[in-house]
């Protein structure tokens, strides 16, 4: 699984998507491994908004900063081929337990798309916080989909069926070749775009708690702002 993340990150690198000119602040050196930086996202569908370690950043901008951050890992490591797991930079997302996903969604499809393959959610005002997984476009290595549904009430669905936060370990898909990383397999939260942020937090955890990691959706799209009632195990959610 790892291989998977560091060839999405050597993707990233060569494939474009960074300003040709970069501010001064995107050159700003950023410590590699561990959380290299805070998103905190606010609003809701009209009115996003978002902050990159509490400065006010457009989703443009999250994209120009976040490659850099790709870019400063590989090269503090001299190369792709030298990474582990410990070097992969993290972004947390943090939010208002009450604020509806929607927001984040977009923050995590921005980051995605820059080559992260995972990150770390945070409730704001608090120090609960739990690692995730992106799943990476275009790799085989992607976990089945056995797809968490979880509308606005938080209500949870998998596979159509409804399942209480507290069975929700039972539902983790096992994934042998995820080697070294913590847990022994995956489950996708799919949440719609109003469910509350601290919710999906609490299936994430739920997820971590039970031995396994929870896959977000990781890019933006209509689609994913609902939830999926259909069996969807092992299907290819729709393409961003």
């Amino acid at each position: 699984m790892f291989a998977v993340l560091a060839s999405a990150l050597a993707l990233a690198a060569c494939s474009g998507g960074a300003p040709e000119e970069a501010t001064e602040d995107e050159e700003t050196p950023i410590d590699t491994g561990g959380v290299a930086a805070t998103i905190v996202s606010a609003g809701g569908p009209d009115d996003c908004s978002f902050t990159w370690d509490g400065e006010p950043i457009s989703p443009d901008g999250i994209i120009g900063r976040s490659v850099v951050v790709v870019g400063d890992a590989i090269q503090a490591n001299d190369g792709v081929a030298n990474m582990t797991e410990e070097d992969l930079p993290l972004i947390r997302f943090e939010a208002d337990a009450d604020a509806p996903y929607h927001c984040t969604s977009i923050a995590i499809g921005t980051i995605r798309a820059a080559g992260f393959t995972g990150g770390t959610l945070r409730a704001a005002g608090t120090d609960r916080e739990v690692n995730v997984l992106f799943e990476v476009a275009g790799f085989e290595g992607n976990p089945r989909r056995t797809v968490t549904a979880m509308d606005g009430t938080g209500a949870i669905t998998v596979t159509g069926r409804p399942v209480a936060l507290a069975d929700l370990g039972r539902e983790i898909v096992a994934t042998p070749d995820m080697g070294s990383i913590v847990g022994a397999g995956t489950l996708f939260l799919l949440p719609a775009g109003d469910t509350p942020f601290g919710q999906v937090l609490d299936a994430a955890d739920t997820v971590f708690q039970n031995g396994g990691r929870a896959t977000l959706a990781s890019c933006y799209n209509p689609n994913f702002d609902r939830p999926f009632a259909a069996d969807q195990t092992g299907t290819p959610l729709p393409e961003c």
